[in-house]
């Protein structure tokens, strides 16, 4: 598991500063509280990289191909989106395949998390049960609800553990 505070400041902090520069909304309000319960929630703060105990999904943030295609090879491809695509892309080598580089390109996975939700025409919620109903509508995989679960994720593995 990765230290809340560090994750914060040295991958999600540093990220969402170069995708507000498109936009400084894709770094304002409760975006890095949602980054964190997201991370928390999928990935237990990145104790896992890929989806236990054999799922698709990689990352951080728990992304599965299918929707990294949809981002980068739809979203990111429309032309009013063409900064937004630069500033993402920055953060990729480009020497391996951008879904499979988000298992351990942290900021690669960070930027296309934020594009995830940024998707979504929806203000994210200033509390913690909004934001985890808003992830659990906009970004969950499953068709439970697991809104407690986040809730339960966010408080054991990021407020326990802030220092």
């Amino acid at each position: 598991m990765i230290k809340p505070n560090h994750l914060l400041t040295e991958v999600i902090d540093p990220v969402l500063s170069v995708l507000g520069k498109v936009n400084y909304k894709l770094m304002a309000g409760p975006t890095t509280q949602l980054m964190l319960g997201t991370a928390a929630q999928e990935s237990d703060l990145g104790f896992y990289l890929r989806q236990w105990p054999s799922g698709p999904a990689r990352g951080l943030w728990q992304m599965e191909e299918a929707t990294v295609r949809d981002i980068v090879d739809r979203y990111l491809q429309r032309q009013e989106n063409a900064v937004l695509r630069h500033a993402v892309l920055s953060f990729w080598s480009g020497n391996y395949d951008i879904a499979e580089e988000i298992s351990w390109n942290m900021a690669l996975a960070c930027a296309l998390a934020r594009v995830r939700y940024w998707m979504v025409p929806i203000p994210i919620p200033e509390d913690l049960e909004g934001q985890a109903r808003y992830w659990d509508i906009h970004y969950n995989a499953n068709e439970e609800d697991e809104v407690e679960e986040y809730i339960a994720s966010y408080n054991e593995f990021v407020l326990s553990n802030f220092q």
